[in-house]
């Protein structure tokens, strides 16, 4: 799995990575990069440490080398944590945005869709004073970079970077922000460190290969719906779920295994005897959370499960989204001979509200709202 970590410049980022590698053995860091090597990166990094290179050229040769890091990204292999010290993308977003170049900013954005997730991400800032004294700290020690120096010189640009880069750690990558104010003390520091391990998800220690990951959710899957049938009384209920899957790899371009596998899995605690303990064990405390968040309250009365499953979605992560949508697209595609009909339109409404202005979203809501014009709602 991967750990990361956004902040912009004096947040403490270099030392919490380090620190957290030697609470986990065996962890590799990235800085940057997804990939251990990136020549394009490389060159990017060295001319801009030149100061002779413009921003926009400097930041076209930065989306060359994002371009790169999706294209040859492979996921951590199982028990391999990897800790992701910034990306290219959410800082050179963030820096253009701020600066006003919307071309480059608007490339950016667009690779939001399409960037691996994380297991878990963290927003690391701290008090102002705290960031000017540990400048002076690396000025001392002449190891200050060129764009440390913002904080001083155009501290109004800094902190307007800062609340936009924590905006989109926050907003697409669900980042728990921590204040690094601390990390000088031994003891806070320590406590910061316990609380990182502690809001890790457990699958780190039972990470599952990709291939088998799917593997297992489909097999869970037919086990648990074996016999159930859909609405028409004669399809196996199991071919829904495998849809919702095939909908998200075929329709929405995702690749992500946990996402296909959630897909696999998200009836099995509403509609089977199954409970989150069989999925937490068989695919990871992650894969269950986010059936969990796919399920609706049996307890609450039927008038207000709807509401407040909704609610429960609005306020899950972007992946659980992406299934509800791909799960609402394929009851939309069955419901064209049946009664239901007005309900499922309904729920299409909601899933595209649940997209909202997300990137990540976008390709997924564009394929709903084209199928749900194909065949109008009083047809």
């Amino acid at each position: 799995m991967t750990i990361h970590f956004e902040g912009l410049d004096l947040a403490g980022k270099s030392t919490v990575c380090r620190r957290l590698m030697a609470r986990l053995p065996g962890s590799r860091s990235h800085y940057n990069t997804l990939l251990e090597n990136n020549p394009v990166c490389l060159a990017a990094d060295q001319l801009r440490k030149t100061g002779t290179v413009e921003n926009a050229a400097l930041g076209a040769l930065y989306y060359g080398a994002l371009l790169h890091d999706i294209d040859a990204y492979h996921p951590p292999a199982a028990n391999d944590i990897i800790i992701q010290d910034s990306t290219i993308l959410l800082r050179s977003l963030a820096f253009h945005s701020i600066i006003g170049n919307k071309e480059l900013a608007d490339l950016f954005q667009s690779r939001l869709a399409v960037h691996p997730s994380f297991g878990k991400s963290f927003f690391l800032t701290c008090d102002p004073e705290v960031r000017r004294n540990r400048f002076k700290g690396r000025i001392s020690r002449g190891n200050d970079a060129p764009e440390d120096h913002l904080l001083l010189t155009n501290p109004e640009q800094f902190f307007a970077m800062e609340a936009e880069l924590r905006r989109l750690a926050t907003t697409y990558f669900n980042a728990t922000i921590l204040d690094t104010s601390g990390l000088e003390d031994e003891k806070s520091s320590n406590q910061l460190l316990d609380r990182i391990l502690a809001e890790i998800p457990t699958a780190v220690a039972v990470e599952i290969e990709p291939d088998l990951l799917w593997q297992r959710g489909a097999k869970m899957a037919a086990r648990f719906h074996l016999g159930q049938l859909r609405k028409d009384g004669k399809t196996p209920y199991i071919a829904h779920p495998m849809r919702v899957s095939l909908t998200l790899q075929r329709i929405f371009g995702v690749s992500d295994p946990s996402i296909l596998t959630a897909a696999l899995l998200h009836d099995l605690i509403e509609d089977t005897t199954a409970d989150y303990d069989d999925i937490q064990e068989a695919c990871g405390d992650d894969i269950a959370r986010m059936v969990a968040t796919l399920t609706k309250n049996s307890c609450l009365p039927e008038e207000q499960r709807e509401p407040a499953f909704h609610e429960q979605l609005l306020a899950g992560d972007w992946r659980t989204k992406l299934v509800k949508i791909a799960d609402v697209y394929d009851n939309l595609c069955d419901s064209r001979e049946s009664l239901a009909k007005v309900n499922v339109w309904k729920r299409a409404k909601l899933a595209l509200d649940l997209a909202g202005e997300n990137p990540r979203l976008a390709r997924a809501a564009q394929a709903l709202r084209e199928l749900m014009a194909s065949f109008p709602e009083d047809a």
